[in-house]
């Protein structure tokens, strides 16, 4: 398996740009709901592994600043992605609804039925948990690496999540060619849904939202925690490009998914 950093900003996607320039996110490519601020992951030049808090990685007893939760991004959630081949799009709707905790028979069918080729996603509902940066590098310097620690190694590389979006609903819009939106019936939706974790209405003209309880990280923002043993002191830095955490480039949601130019993966 060969695990490499690449670069991360060269998607012309919109709503992929909404999240790197405004926010200076990364998007992961399988949302999923264990994502937490404050989760270290350690890279020995080869790969990434962990991840653990790091809470468990510091000496003495170490306390997260306070995390913010819950800001709402209204200005993101109102983005939509360019338009998707519809495999591809339909392929992480079913993921996506899958993670929700839904399961909708035969989606391919129901969307191709209709004649769709493209799809449009937005996140209608998203939110974002993080801490102030300037708060943890005024006192991280208190604390050192654990030398001891399984995951201690003087070349190692230090990743810490600093800020995590989630979402607990998906809103898409079906396309036909030359920007053609199709009317999706949404009642066939509900009929197909076995899952009563999920919601699934009518949330605009020819647009349908697909909802549930579950909220799922969709976006984080990663900083380096650069640590001088000699010194017991660190740095941080902005992570400015993505690095694959886990697993091989899967097709991605949003952004140029040949290059997987703006996706991490966690997972």
């Amino acid at each position: 398996m060969q695990w490499q950093f690449w670069k991360r900003r060269n998607t012309s996607d919109p709503l992929a740009r909404e999240f790197l320039d405004k926010y200076y996110l990364h998007l992961l490519t399988l949302p999923r709901e264990d994502v937490y601020v404050g989760d270290l992951y350690a890279y020995d030049g080869k790969r990434v592994f962990g991840s653990g808090s790091i809470v468990n990685f510091l000496e003495p007893s170490f306390n997260i600043p306070h995390v913010n939760v819950g800001e709402i991004m209204a200005g993101v959630a109102g983005q939509f992605s360019n338009s998707i081949e519809a495999n591809i799009g339909l392929d992480f709707l079913e993921n996506f609804v899958s993670a929700l905790g839904g399961t909708i028979k035969d989606i391919h069918g129901i969307y191709e039925s209709s004649g769709t080729q493209f799809i449009k996603f937005r996140f209608p509902n998203l939110t974002r948990d993080w801490i102030d940066i300037m708060d943890l590098a005024s006192n991280i310097n208190n604390y050192s690496i654990k030398k001891e620690h399984g995951l201690y190694a003087k070349e190692y590389q230090y990743f810490l999540v600093t800020a995590v979006v989630r979402t607990n609903s998906i809103s898409i819009t079906a396309e036909k060619e030359n920007d053609k939106i199709i009317d999706q019936d949404v009642n066939i939706l509900r009929t197909a849904d076995i899952s009563a974790r999920l919601t699934i209405f009518s949330s605009g003209k020819n647009e349908i939202t697909y909802s549930s309880k579950r909220k799922l990280a969709v976006a984080v923002e990663v900083h380096e925690i650069n640590y001088n043993s000699n010194t017991n002191k660190f740095r941080i830095l902005l992570l400015e490009e993505a690095i694959r955490f886990r697993g091989q480039i899967k097709p991605s949601f949003i952004g140029d998914h040949e290059l997987a130019s703006a996706y991490i993966d966690v997972g």
